[in-house]
């Protein structure tokens, strides 16, 4: 019997061989979509954003989809320490699984890594991001880190 699918207002008939032919290679395109997808966004914004990445905790668990937001935290302080809220709902069992982020000093146009700088610290707390420095670092003015992070 001969299948018949209406694709673009024409009609289409397949043989049953034919029909598992064009059901293996869906299945292989949205096997390849899945993996594209799962590429990091370019997107950076001062919201929650899906990133279409996915976090297995263990080989039986079901996946579950990567959140990420990215915080603007300012001045860094001079030997000091700041608190800024990052604004994510916190729910029993949210983890973050990775931040990162950058301070640009734009007079002297020098950028740093903040989550590699030992006079960096960075804390993230349910309600804020806490960063404590050891050094002058009041001329990077500007400050963002981005958070990613799973919810159940």
């Amino acid at each position: 019997m001969k299948t018949q699918y209406n694709y673009f207002a024409s009609k289409v008939s397949y043989t049953p061989k034919q029909e598992e032919l064009v059901a293996n290679i869906f299945n292989s395109f949205n096997q390849l979509v899945d993996i594209v997808n799962l590429k990091p966004l370019g997107l950076y914004a001062d919201t929650i954003l899906p990133s279409a990445e996915k976090w297995y905790l263990n080989a039986t668990a079901k996946a579950q989809g990567v959140l990420y937001t990215t915080v603007d935290c300012g001045t860094l302080p001079n030997t000091g320490t700041v608190n800024i809220p990052h604004n994510i709902p916190i729910v029993a069992g949210y983890k973050i699984i990775e931040f990162y982020g950058t301070a640009t000093d734009p007079a002297g146009l020098f950028t740093k890594s903040m989550t590699g700088d030992p006079n960096i610290n960075i804390t993230i707390s349910s309600t804020d991001i806490i960063i404590t420095t050891t050094a002058a670092l009041a001329a990077y003015t500007e400050s963002h880190l981005v958070i990613r992070y799973i919810t159940p």
